[in-house]
């Protein structure tokens, strides 16, 4: 995955949200943007800071429950390292802010490294009624 290639994930989540409607799944507008937001976020943050060094490969599973959405991904790229906090950093900070911006859209945010190259996001939002 590229950081020109985010495309794709703003695809998925189109076609994602399109079934679920088929299925009767009605989210409310502002969780389906905040969510976005986050997926987003986290696959660029993946592309962009993981991907220095060469290529990464990235698989995204989106799931829709009545009550919540989630997201997985999972990649080969360098181990991330998480901020311990979601506060946001100074105005003055080059970096940092996409990961509290994400944390302030989503109700659980979770990264973990599995194996050399395997690393695993996991995102879940509360969903509220349209």
């Amino acid at each position: 995955a590229r950081i020109d290639r985010l495309e794709g994930i703003h695809g998925a989540l189109e076609h994602f949200w399109s079934a679920g409607e088929d299925h009767g799944a009605r989210p409310s507008n502002d969780s389906r943007m905040q969510f976005d937001l986050a997926v987003i976020e986290v696959a660029a943050n993946i592309c962009e800071h993981a991907g220095k060094h060469g290529g990464v490969t990235l698989e995204l599973e989106l799931a829709l429950y009545p009550d919540r959405v989630e997201a997985t991904f999972e990649d080969d790229a360098e181990a991330a390292s998480l901020p311990a906090t979601a506060e946001m950093p100074p105005p003055v900070a080059e970096s940092g802010r996409g990961l509290a911006i994400v944390r302030s859209v989503v109700d659980e945010v979770r990264y973990e490294r599995a194996g050399a190259h395997h690393n695993i996001w996991f995102l879940k939002k509360q969903l509220s009624p349209p």
